[in-house]
């Protein structure tokens, strides 16, 4: 068993429960001056290691965002791969996520057990982790609910009778060209029902 193990609360995403761990302990880290008791102790432990803690959790983030895209995390992921995207390497001491990440040796052993005891995807030998590498899935993503919505849009239009199915409207073209074959007539009948007269 790693870390805590496959551990996570009842009705909490094993996959996401390392980010909420490793959220809440850089808190405390930056309150330990605040805090009393057990939370202060934990927190005076905790905050020389609160560099690693970050980049182990941007790394984690990183990794699960594949599998978390669709919840509540993968909101908060998405704002951090368009925000490296549009301001890389910007005020990056505020904004660690705007610059690729790369993991000591220390980290990576962390990030190696939080992920293999939840059957993530781990390489041992990567050391830089980047948001940005996440650009394309999240514009695959994007495309997708585009096209979804689309989709719902012209089925709401058609059932509301704003829009006709294509199928319907060349069924009708075609029910007029076969009329018009068998009048005789030349030009195509206007929308009042009768023939055209020759022009002179």
């Amino acid at each position: 068993m790693g870390l805590f193990g496959k551990y996570a609360p009842k009705g909490e995403n094993p996959a996401s429960y390392p980010l909420a761990v490793l959220s809440e302990a850089q808190y405390l880290a930056g309150m330990k001056d605040f805090k009393t008791g057990p939370e202060k102790d934990l927190g005076e432990r905790l905050a020389p290691h609160r560099k690693m803690l970050k980049n182990v959790e941007m790394a984690y983030q990183i990794i699960t965002y594949p599998i978390l895209e669709d919840t509540e995390y993968g909101s908060a992921t998405r704002e951090l791969i368009r925000d490296a995207q549009t301001r890389p390497n910007v005020d990056i001491i505020e904004h660690p996520h705007r610059k690729p990440v790369a993991l000591s040796l220390a980290e990576r052993k962390l990030l190696g057990m939080l992920t293999e005891d939840r059957g993530l995807p781990f390489d041992p030998k990567k050391e830089v982790y980047a948001y940005t590498d996440l650009v394309a899935r999240a514009d695959a993503r994007q495309g997708n609910i585009m096209r979804r919505y689309g989709q719902n849009a012209r089925a709401h239009a058609i059932e509301q009778g704003i829009v006709r199915p294509r199928d319907e409207i060349q069924r009708e073209i075609e029910e007029r060209q076969a009329k018009w074959r068998q009048s005789g007539t030349d030009k195509p009948t206007p929308p009042h029902g009768k023939p055209q007269k020759p022009s002179k």
